[in-house]
This record gives structure tokens, C-alpha cells and sequence, in this order.
């Protein structure tokens, strides 16, 4: 599969992430290898976050990904696939970090072309009027970029300021950004001004089901947005406390929760589980635990239960109403910020699920529909202004991989 010479190849990057089960529909690698592509996945996570970091239970086991834990063996895969024709998709495209620097560096002067691809943004609970002007948002940007870093320079962080300009100095060939909200992620700001980006909308958005009055469940249900609190690799890799410590009784609390609201509303809680969550079956009490159709569930919910979730601008585009919970646990931990921000933007209070002890009062914390909605939506998901609606995602890129291959020598 390697060494295939003269097919095309897409390589993504993954600087951050194990390569997932998941990852086939996530980043349309189906799609991809459809139209003849040859697709590898180049891993740098144990280079980024050191060789002892745990393995993942629903890590892809399909042979395509290629871990590399330091730069040695980058170099040696890059002198690999010296002789094929490549792409390489480097995600995500925010913060650089001297590995992230090295490696667009090593791919420009090894006479490759490269793609940033922006991850849908994690709602920040704020939205500014002035973020639609990117002069401002460019000044405002680069001058908290500025003070971050000398800041960090007194704390010993090696990171090199040349670096900082990288992205000027070994451009990529398109910027494929999911949503507005991701110019504020771009390393450099100046970025914000490129005609190599393409606004397109967040994958989230790529992903929907079909409007073909199919409902994945037939009867009425409320869906619980799993954020898998008790164990997401993503806060181990940053060696960040869990937001609950005790798993046992944030179960047992959700359990009982969930019970009072099917009691209330007279259907069921359905489980919509993080892509990244591991568990066994029985931690919701029998409760329909579902993977891989968060999007449908969201859908045709008669309410959704949300906590920190990159899904609100999916939950504001379906129009649904929602409520933002939370485990006494979490209060003041590494999300309770982002949950007050939520709570901030949509003028809601928080439920702290063991804390209430009936629900006569829950209309006081349910958030319905309103124009903060389509707000959101346009900042995080779809600007139907801007952004490109009529086609999926990965129909854009594909397109532009097509007429990039095509310019390419044999």
C-alpha cells in the first residue's frame, strides 16, 4: 500500500491525534480512496505528547496509519514517498508549535504541497460584534499573540518567534477553514487576509443526515450530547485532571436525572457517546447508548441535553431547544468556564444535575430558539453569506486535489 509509486497520494498529518475507527467518515477518507486516491495517515501524537501516553481502545487498526514519534523518522517517510505524487492535509491549523513548524518546513523544501484543515471551533460562549471585520480581529489577535508569547519566553517556552512566521514563509497550497470562528486560531494572524482560504463550513455541518423525513428513532426521545467527562483522551494528552473525578457517582447522578426527565416529558434519554468515549454498556442503566449518529439524534430530538460540545451550532442550525447540564463535579474545574460561558451567551442557567431535586422548576433552564441561535450558527457552523452551502465538504477539497494533481509533473 506503501509504496505504491505514481498513484496519488493524500497524506494527512495528524499532529495531536491517534489515527480513530472513526476517522474514515470524519475525514472522508472513503470518499477520498473512491476517487483513487491512496490515503496514508501519518501520526504525530507520541512525537507531540511523549511514547507514554495511553492507547486507545477504538484506535483504526487498518494498517493506513503510520505513527511517528520523533523528527528521525519524519524525515524518514518523507524520503518514502519521495518518488509519488503527494497532497499532505496537515489538521489541525491552529497554535503552532516547533513541531508543527518543522514539519510544513520539511514538506515545502522537500518540494511537496500541503493543506491546512481547520477543526470545527469549540463554541467560546462569546460573540463580538467586531469579529466580522478581520482588520480588527488581525489587530486584536496578533497583539494577544505578542504579550502570550514574551510571557511565556520569562517561563522558559522554546518556542521561537521566527517560527511565528512560518506559515508566511512556507505557505500552503489552500487553508480549508470550517467556519469564521477559525480565524481567530490561525498561528499568525496576517493569515486571516489569504486567498488560499476557502470558507466552506464546519465538517460537523458536511456531516448532517439527509432532510428526507427518515428519523433514526421512531418513537419521541431527548438526547444527552456526550462529552465523555470521565476519561477523553484529549485531557490526559494536556496531563489535565478529568473534569469528574468519580465516575461512579457522576453515573449514578446522570441516571437519576435522566429518570426524572423521561418521568417529566414522557420519553426516553438517549445516549449520543463521544466518538472518543470507551464504555461497556451499562453505565446509563441500560439506556440507549448510540455511536456515530450524534447528528441524527440531535435532529429529530424533542430536546437536547448538552455540556461542552463543538455540537451547539448543529443543535442552534436544528433549532432545538436545550438545556446545558453539569456534575456538581465539574463546578470550577477545567470546562466549568466554558459551561458559564454557554449559560452567558444564551441567558440560561446552568443544571447541576445533583443538585435539583425535582423538576416543577426546569422551564427556568431551557433555552429556545431565538435569533442568538442563527448567530451562532453563522460564527460556528454556516455563514450562508460567506461560506459554501450547496456542496459537501469533502466534494471542495476533492475538487481541489483533482486540479492541484493535475498541474503536477509525473
Amino acid at each position: 500500500m506503501y509504496d505504491q509509486r505514481g498513484k496519488k497520494k493524500i497524506i494527512y498529518i495528524f499532529e495531536r491525534r491517534h489515527h480513530y475507527n472513526y476517522d474514515n467518515e470524519m475525514f472522508f477518507i472513503d470518499q477520498f480512496e473512491q476517487a483513487n486516491y491512496d490515503v496514508e495517515v501519518w501520526s504525530l501524537v507520541y512525537w507531540t505528547f511523549g511514547e507514554n501516553i495511553s492507547k486507545p481502545v477504538n484506535i483504526d487498526i487498518s494498517g493506513r496509519g503510520i505513527y511517528i514519534t520523533g523528527k528521525h523518522e519524519f524525515d524518514e517517510q518523507i524520503e518514502r514517498i519521495k518518488k509519488n505524487k503527494c497532497i499532505f492535509v496537515c489538521y489541525p491549523y491552529h497554535a503552532y508549535t516547533s513541531i508543527a513548524a518543522y514539519v510544513r518546513k520539511k514538506i515545502v523544501i522537500s518540494g511537496f504541497a500541503f493543506c491546512n484543515l481547520c477543526e470545527s471551533p469549540v463554541m467560546e460562549g462569546r460573540l463580538r460584534r467586531f469579529e466580522d471585520s478581520k482588520i480588527l480581529l488581525f489587530l486584536i489577535e496578533e497583539l494577544r499573540y505578542v504579550v502570550w508569547y514574551f510571557k511565556n519566553r520569562l517561563t522558559g517556552n522554546k518556542f521561537r518567534y521566527s517560527e511565528h512566521l512560518y506559515p508566511l514563509k512556507y505557505k500552503s497550497a489552500y487553508n480549508f477553514v470550517c467556519a469564521m470562528e477559525n480565524y481567530k486560531m490561525f498561528p499568525n494572524k496576517l493569515e486571516i487576509f489569504s486567498k488560499r482560504n476557502i470558507l466552506i463550513h464546519s465538517a460537523d455541518y458536511s456531516r448532517k443526515p439527509q432532510e428526507n423525513g427518515v428519523r433514526y428513532y421512531k418513537k419521541k426521545y431527548i438526547v444527552f450530547v456526550d462529552d465523555y467527562m470521565t476519561g477523553h483522551s484529549d485531557f490526559e494528552k494536556y496531563n489535565i485532571a478529568f473534569p469528574v473525578a468519580d465516575a461512579k457517582k457522576y453515573f449514578d447522578e446522570s441516571n437519576d436525572f435522566f429518570a426524572k426527565v423521561e418521568q417529566k416529558f414522557g420519553c426516553d434519554v438517549i445516549v449520543a457517546a463521544h466518538p472518543k468515549a470507551e464504555y461497556y454498556g451499562d453505565e446509563f442503566d441500560g439506556r440507549k447508548i448510540v455511536y456515530g449518529k450524534t447528528m441524527e439524534l440531535i435532529k429529530d430530538a424533542e430536546l437536547v441535553l448538552i455540556m461542552t460540545s463543538t455540537l451547539y451550532g448543529m443543535v442552534c442550525y436544528y433549532k432545538k431547544p436545550m438545556i446545558i447540564i453539569s456534575s456538581g463535579q465539574m463546578i470550577g474545574g477545567v470546562v466549568w468556564k466554558d459551561l458559564q460561558r454557554f449559560s452567558s451567551y444564551f441567558g440560561r442557567k446552568i443544571l447541576i444535575m445533583d443538585q435539583l431535586t425535582d423538576l416543577d422548576g426546569i422551564s427556568d433552564y431551557i433555552i429556545i430558539p431565538s435569533v442568538k441561535y442563527k448567530r451562532l450558527v453563522r460564527r460556528y457552523t454556516i455563514d450562508e453569506r460567506k461560506g459554501i452551502k450547496d456542496k459537501k465538504f469533502y466534494e471542495i477539497m476533492l475538487a481541489i486535489f483533482d486540479e492541484m494533481f493535475a498541474k503536477m509533473k509525473i
